[in-house]
């Protein structure tokens, strides 16, 4: 695997509530009960993907995975733009 996929979104024409729940399934969220008491992780989608973090809504996946995320994003009406990339040995480590 010397090739990964680069996906970035927007979310800019979308409502913030909508924006805050995409967020939410996409990454997961840590929700708090009892006056902080009690905290529970939230799994989102990346959770179960080895993926690379670049910034906020810039990620790098592997290709076996993108679709799974290209489709989410496409169905909650983001806007998607996509490119391989060549992954370094480090990027490659980061992945498995």
């Amino acid at each position: 695997m010397n090739s990964g996929t680069l996906i970035s979104y927007k979310l800019n024409k979308l409502p913030p509530q909508e924006r805050c729940k995409i967020y939410r399934k996409l990454n997961g969220w840590k929700d708090k009960s009892q006056h902080s008491k009690y905290t529970y992780d939230r799994k989102g989608i990346l959770s179960s993907i080895p993926h690379i973090l670049i910034n906020r809504c810039v990620l790098i996946v592997g290709k076996e995975d993108a679709d799974k995320i290209i489709s989410f994003l496409n169905e909650n009406n983001a806007e998607v733009f996509v490119r391989e990339i060549i992954l370094k040995k480090s990027d490659i480590e980061n992945l498995k």
